[in-house]
């Protein structure tokens, strides 16, 4: 890919270093490409929406280094593994330098009646025209909600993770990147926002 960049796109080393990849290796086996691809250029990430909503999908084994949260439905555990994912992510030598674009998904629980669908209110089963039978309704919840935090349960009225509102994933993040971390009573009121 690298002489490809230079030789068709005429790309300096610099441009060529700009150019990032998700790196579907993270976490379990950061070191599957034998240093072919620079960490400067891999953009990772823990779980994603192919490992979550699409049924038998096998695109990532994470094995034990990672966690699917709303298969695992095990919150502490990926807590865990977000945290990890900006202060010392595996792969990573330098954590001020490897994997320059981290990234978190929040997502949405599967429905109480089985539905993969996300809550936006377009999945319900009353707007269904063609193809209807097995039609598993998936009413619409707010995404955004003042003051809610992180990792709504996945058996209560909220649909959404809100993996990013998390209070340690957010400390985590600004530790990567210098800033101090927040307080209960800052996040408090920024929650608010």
């Amino acid at each position: 890919l690298v002489d490809a960049l230079k030789a068709n796109l005429v790309l300096s080393d610099a441009e060529v270093d700009m150019v990032t990849i998700w790196y579907s290796a993270y976490p379990k086996e950061p070191y599957v490409d034998c240093g072919m691809v620079s960490t400067h250029r891999l953009t990772v990430q823990l779980d994603d929406h192919d490992q979550s909503y699409n049924e038998g999908a096998a695109s990532r084994d994470m094995g034990n280094a990672g966690s699917v949260l709303v298969h695992d439905k095990d919150i502490g555990k990926h807590r865990g593994f977000e945290v990890q994912l900006f202060s010392s992510p595996p792969g990573a030598a330098n954590n001020d330098d490897d994997y320059p674009i981290r990234v978190v998904l929040s997502g949405y629980w599967y429905g109480q009646n089985g539905s993969m669908d996300p809550p936006d209110g377009l999945s319900d089963c009353s707007l269904c025209e063609v193809t209807c039978t097995g039609c598993k309704t998936r009413t619409y919840n707010a995404a955004y909600v003042p003051g809610i935090a992180g990792y709504s349960s996945p058996s209560g009225n909220d649909a959404w993770t809100r993996v990013h509102r998390d209070r340690d994933i957010i400390n985590a993040m600004r530790g990567w990147i210098h800033l101090p971390a927040l307080s209960q009573n800052d996040f408090n009121t920024i929650s608010q926002l």
